[in-house]
């Protein structure tokens, strides 16, 4: 079954946007703004296509449409807004949506607009989307039994860290802290080593290369989604 994201402030247009959808068998979560988003999912790896209002208050579409695409690169992404102009439409393109549809919108064009980007992403492929899991307690990363990295108890509790962070951001500070380490260069060193080997977990289970993004001057940035093995769906 297709997992469809909405965030739209609108509550009728929300409403008719659920029902269209679980209408056509869809798995439906819908929200009012980013905020409450947020305040209920850390990660957005459940989902295979999100819709998202242009204009939303406090977080806009192309904001999170930007956020979505740098957590999940193969999820589907459709913007819906009143406003037409190229303009608009570029910036939605730039922010990472894959099509861009204007309200009012008929519920048959909604269908047929999420059933070419699903053919064409091959969303309805059950494995076409893997969700990477972390498990604290047996200190283990996995997608399945068969993709599986062993963790120190250090680097698992790191992780877990990241993942409730805002915006999967930690401080220099916050990580020192975390483990332990002295607030000083050698605290500085064994902490670098410790991202770096932990780094190199990631980057050797998902094949993503800059798995942590170190933030000059400030610290380090998770730029991939992982869910805790006891928030699964």
């Amino acid at each position: 079954m297709l997992r469809v994201l909405i965030v739209e402030d609108q509550l009728l247009i929300r409403e008719i946007l659920i029902n269209c959808l679980e209408s056509a068998d869809y798995e439906v979560s819908a929200f009012e703004s980013a905020e409450a988003l947020c305040a209920v999912h850390q990660t957005y790896m459940h989902w295979q296509i999100a819709i998202l209002d242009v204009s939303l208050p406090g977080m806009n579409g192309f904001e999170i449409a930007q956020k979505l695409r740098q957590a999940c690169p193969g999820m589907g992404i459709i913007m819906l807004t009143m406003h037409d102009t190229i303009d608009k439409k570029v910036q939605g393109y730039e922010s990472g949506a894959d099509l861009y549809l204007t309200k009012p919108l008929e519920s048959l064009e909604l269908l047929a607009a999420i059933k070419a980007l699903n053919k064409r992403l091959g969303l309805s492929d059950a494995g076409s989307q893997k969700i990477l899991y972390l498990d604290v307690i047996k200190q283990k990363l996995f997608f399945d039994e068969h993709s599986v990295e062993v963790l120190s108890f250090k680097e698992s509790k790191v992780l877990k860290a990241f993942i409730q962070a805002e915006e999967q951001t930690l401080e220099y500070w916050q990580l020192l802290e975390l483990n332990q380490f002295t607030f000083d260069e050698k605290g500085r060193k064994q902490l670098e080593v410790m991202i770096s080997r932990l780094r190199h977990k990631l980057t050797h289970l998902t094949g993503q290369t800059e798995s942590i993004k170190s933030i000059r001057v400030h610290g380090y940035q998770l730029p991939i989604s992982i869910v805790l093995s006891d928030e699964r769906t």
